[in-house]
């Protein structure tokens, strides 16, 4: 009788112990779903972000640095960018110090891009470049494959994938709000550019940095 009493209270506190920790997993669970729903509406939050700050960037103009994977050659300039400025169109220009003058004018979906030495010309359709994300007439991140790859207080990542090419945008964040394009890094098969942008002759919103000339 003692027996069966023992091997009964056994069986009771084996019970409990597997319901105590069923519970416990359950709530960890619970808690690791919780985490992840939180990330995901931050992320959202600073996606959204993202597209106000582009959607509201008019004109950019700044000196870069340009870092390649051919030969890891490093190239430095000028970018002038008007986002529907001109006829309703965006227009773009790169002045490169070392190496080919170019310019590059938006007509609809395709980018012209003129060596202004040689005057030879090559033409993209703007859905197989990067520059896409930043050229369009409205940046919606429903329209790619994204990850956000760093979220923190001073900066956010994100990566765009499409037409086999990776386009990673770093933003500057201030008061938890985007308000700084820092640089982007572009790479597919044929290899990889990246990107930096100059603090001191860096420009946004202020048409008067931009030469009335500098289109023509």
């Amino acid at each position: 009788m003692s027996i069966s009493f023992a091997k009964l209270i056994n069986k009771t506190i084996a019970v409990w112990c597997a319901l105590l920790c069923a519970t416990c997993f359950g709530q960890d669970n619970r808690n690791q779903l919780q985490k992840i729903n939180n990330s995901q509406q931050n992320d959202l939050l600073v996606l959204k972000g993202i597209e106000n700050y582009i959607n509201g960037l008019k004109s950019l103009s700044a000196s870069f640095s340009e870092t390649t994977s051919r030969n890891n050659d490093v190239n430095k300039g000028y970018i002038y960018i008007k986002r529907e400025c001109l006829n309703g169109k965006t227009v773009v220009k790169i002045d490169y110090k070392t190496g080919a003058l170019l310019s590059a004018s938006l007509n609809g979906r395709f980018l012209k891009l003129t060596n202004r030495k040689t005057r030879k010309s090559q033409t993209y359709s703007i859905l197989t470049t990067p520059l896409y994300a930043l050229l369009a007439g409205k940046l919606s991140f429903k329209d790619f494959s994204y990850t956000v790859l760093e979220n923190s207080r001073q900066r956010v990542k994100v990566q765009i994938v499409y037409e086999k090419q990776t386009f990673n945008l770093t933003f500057r964040k201030n008061n938890n709000k985007v308000d700084k394009l820092l640089f982007w890094l572009v790479s597919s098969d044929k290899g990889w550019a990246e990107v930096v942008f100059d603090d001191k002759n860096y420009y946004e919103n202020d048409l008067s940095k931009i030469p009335d000339s500098t289109f023509s």
